[in-house]
């Protein structure tokens, strides 16, 4: 279940998908005063690999609606209670965060 909820729209078609999640997700901590768990974009928006590497840390989804390339559902997803999936603040700098 999704607890909360916030729709990023990555302003540049050319950024990085890592840096448009990373973007997307200091603008969330600095909102809402913790780190998402959970991140659902358009199919094709991620490679494989970027997706494994998100998976080590987030629940991923990559069923967002395919009209809406360019944004990136970021929550909190309630987890299982060996708190999996959590991001650290090692996962986002505060560098490049928007007011």
């Amino acid at each position: 279940m999704i607890d909360l909820c916030m729709v990023w729209r990555r302003e540049d078609q050319k950024q990085p998908a890592l840096d448009a999640i990373r973007e997307a997700a200091l603008y969330y901590k600095n909102k809402k005063g913790k780190l998402p768990n959970f991140v659902n974009v358009p199919p094709g928006f991620l490679t494989a690999d970027e997706a494994a590497q998100l998976q080590q840390r987030w629940t991923v989804a990559q069923n967002a609606p395919a009209y809406f390339r360019n944004d990136i559902w970021l929550g909190e997803k309630s987890l299982a209670s060996d708190g999996g999936g959590l991001p650290t603040a090692a996962d986002v700098t505060t560098e490049g965060s928007k007011s």
